[in-house]
């Protein structure tokens, strides 16, 4: 089952999916490929501002 909003616990019948196996997989790859994307980021940022 997939949650629309990314929310695990939000179990509300309108935020659920079911997909594949597979596809469910991709999108979660996806989603954990962009958050690590943004948390790189965010320390580049936050280690230009300090002067580092």
């Amino acid at each position: 089952v997939h949650h629309i909003n990314g929310i695990k616990d939000d179990n509300r019948i309108e935020n659920l999916k079911l997909l594949p196996g597979n596809e469910h997989n991709s999108r979660i790859q996806e989603v954990y490929k962009e958050n690590r994307r943004l948390k790189l980021l965010l320390i580049s940022l936050l280690s230009a501002r300090r002067g580092g």
